[in-house]
């Protein structure tokens, strides 16, 4: 995990976030633009972590969220 503060993760994450919702706008513009709840696909496609790991994913409770949300900002 980057430190806060890493320039080169935010620059990394800017551009992935400038290039989502580029293809965002082109897709909604076509009528195509979705969005797909996280846990809602877990039902159908089961969430898995690296491969090799044997670490299991376990999803985070909102308030657990927004404390690791906020530590990385």
């Amino acid at each position: 995990m980057a430190a806060p503060g890493d320039y080169g993760t935010a620059v990394g994450f800017i551009r992935a976030w400038q290039l989502g919702a580029s293809q965002w706008r082109e897709h909604a513009a076509k009528g195509k633009a979705e969005l797909h709840p996280v846990r809602e696909a877990w039902k159908i496609f089961s969430p898995v972590a690296m491969p090799g790991s044997g670490t299991p994913v376990v999803p985070p409770r909102g308030s657990e969220f927004d404390a690791r949300y906020d530590e990385t900002i």
